[in-house]
């Protein structure tokens, strides 16, 4: 089964994304590029620049999932450190996916000489990972509960999202109760992995649900829509196009997250409108940081070899 599913993932991802394709054609096939273009130039330059200070918001938060897992590993780093080793890192990983491998080396890159061991790493990667999935669950299940009277009246087969809300719900039950009992490490191929505390575990809960409220709100002020879609609905469409995003496997859910976006939102606000903003926040919250990370990745490591240059 194991192999079965590796030689079918690939195909998998090029489903969702040729699936994510149609949705966006279908819900823009009556609107022309220029009617696009023409949302995204009358968007206010206020927006925009709300938009950035979300964005850098959000990724300050995001260095918080660093901090929680060097508290769970008991190691101690410059704050300015984390800082730089988590912005790059999210930077590049948000655009490329891969985590296992560009987070990890970047981290690597500016934890190493610090003091942390390859293993250390590897353990801080899966930390965030898990502290991420820890956010998305709670907040999902939450909204989607909450929110379930509008999405039955908006969103087709309303019931799949409930049902998913539902387990997510049922699997932190679980994990918390297995925080309570189970005292020895867990081992994932042969690595040990102890289980965080408690106070630890509310703490990722809390950071990761900031984090991804920050990245929403990036899109809603974009959208200008507070009179047309309050933010609790918009946040459940948003966490649920953010979802199937992740389900693909394609870095930054690219195309499956505007095309589940678009259909979603279809009829709540004008297609050009929300498509301008979905541009505005691809470049806002993707492409600007992953140009200052290569910025500032080069002056690094022009300083920290400047006399083998000269």
């Amino acid at each position: 089964m194991k192999e079965y599913l590796k030689r079918v993932r690939p195909y998998l991802s090029i489903l969702f994304f040729l699936a994510a394709l149609y949705l966006v054609h279908h819900e823009l096939k009556v609107h022309g590029i220029g009617e696009i273009a023409r949302a995204l130039h009358e968007m206010p330059r206020s927006w925009l620049f709300l938009g950035l200070g979300l964005v850098a918001a959000n990724y300050l938060v995001l260095a918080g999932y660093d901090f929680l897992a060097l508290r769970y590993l008991d190691k101690n780093i410059p704050h300015r450190k984390v800082l730089l080793a988590s912005f790059l890192s999210y930077a590049i990983t948000n655009n490329t996916g891969y985590a296992w491998i560009a987070g990890s080396s970047m981290r690597y890159r500016f934890y190493s000489p610090l003091g942390l061991s390859g293993l250390d790493i590897v353990k801080c990667v899966m930390f965030n990972s898990w502290t991420n999935l820890l956010g998305i669950a709670t907040l999902y299940s939450v909204m989607v509960l909450a929110g379930l009277p509008f999405l039955a009246s908006t969103v087709p087969h309303a019931f799949w999202l409930q049902a998913l809300a539902w387990v997510m719900m049922a699997a932190m039950v679980g994990y918390g109760v297995a925080l309570g009992i189970r005292k020895s490490p867990l081992v994932v191929r042969g690595m040990e992995v102890p289980l965080p505390t408690v106070s630890i575990t509310v703490a990722q809960m809390l950071t990761a649900s900031i984090e991804l409220v920050l990245g929403s709100l990036v899109l809603y002020v974009l959208l200008g829509s507070p009179a047309q879609l309050p933010f609790s609905h918009f946040l459940v469409l948003y966490l649920v196009s953010l979802v199937l995003g992740l389900f693909s496997q394609i870095p930054g859910g690219l195309g499956v997250f505007e095309g589940s976006f678009l259909f979603l939102l279809g009829g709540t606000i004008p297609a050009p409108v929300i498509a301008a903003a979905l541009l505005g926040y691809r470049i806002l919250y993707y492409f600007l940081p992953l140009i200052l990370a290569g910025i500032i990745l080069l002056l690094v490591e022009l300083r920290a070899y400047r006399r083998n240059l000269q």
